[in-house]
């Protein structure tokens, strides 16, 4: 197979603007480059990312010099590193002890503090040892889960301002709860809690559970809140919306 699964902008070592690609692959133009590369803009040439990974790269992400994947892996260069790794522009480091299933969405989100924490989603119960159900965090230093997490995969992540300085985290995927609380297809965590996303995503008539596939965070123009969700559902909220919606904060649109 050869498949990108996810790209991400970033900067090289020596200051370069590089486009990562992450997948199944185990070649890049010419060059041997296992699961993840990087296309060098100025060249334009692919190159390595160290030694790479030992397994599929599912997700990227992205912040100057530091690349984050996520994934079905042992090791990332010379380390053990359990499905997720961060690369620093010259050396692969693991995240703690890592995941103890696949992970399928990494998205950073600034912390408040001049930094960045690094959200995961996926198929996971375990992130550094610790319980944490399909999502969990990482603040540089440790992971920690997010509630109870969801009840099955999480395969999306966007954050949005809450309006009072902190920031909403919205997960999408292929679960019914959130919290222990019912949440089809999408979910909010607001620091301390989750909640459902006015009345969530069904499938009716798919034979297939609801899924929030991808999730973005977009201004409306009047300071108020338009995320989009993209997926396989039939209906938002109880209303007839075809595979992507927008919800406003209150209210699910059709597109």
């Amino acid at each position: 197979d050869n498949t990108v699964w996810e790209t991400g902008v970033g900067i090289d070592a020596e200051g370069g603007k590089v486009i990562y690609a992450g997948g199944l692959f185990l070649q890049a133009g010419s060059s041997s480059a296992r699961y993840i590369a990087a296309w060098d803009v100025d060249a334009g040439t692919w190159k390595t990312v160290g030694t790479g990974v030992n397994g599929e790269v599912r997700t990227v992400a992205t912040n100057g010099t530091d690349l984050y994947v996520g994934g079905v892996f042992t090791t990332a260069g010379i380390y053990n590193a359990y499905n997720v790794a961060h690369w620093d522009g010259t050396e692969w480091t693991p995240l703690g002890s890592g995941t103890n299933a696949k992970v399928e969405v990494l998205r950073l989100c600034p912390n408040g503090a001049g930094g960045h924490d690094l959200y995961a989603g996926g198929n996971f119960t375990m992130a550094g040892g610790i319980a944490a159900n399909r999502i969990a965090k990482w603040d540089g230093t440790a992971w920690s889960a997010l509630g109870s997490g969801c009840n099955a995969w999480v395969e999306s992540i966007a954050f949005a301002d809450n309006g009072a300085g902190g920031t909403d985290v919205y997960v999408g995927g292929q679960f019914t709860t959130a919290g222990g609380l019912p949440a089809s297809g999408i979910a909010k965590w607001d620091g301390s809690a989750w909640s459902a996303v006015g009345g969530g995503l069904t499938a009716a008539g798919t034979g297939l559970p609801a899924i929030g596939e991808e999730l973005y965070v977009a201004s409306d123009g009047a300071d108020g809140l338009s995320l989009y969700v993209g997926g396989l559902f039939t209906a938002a909220g109880g209303q007839p919306i075809a595979f992507i919606a927008r919800w406003d904060g209150t209210t699910w649109h059709p597109l």
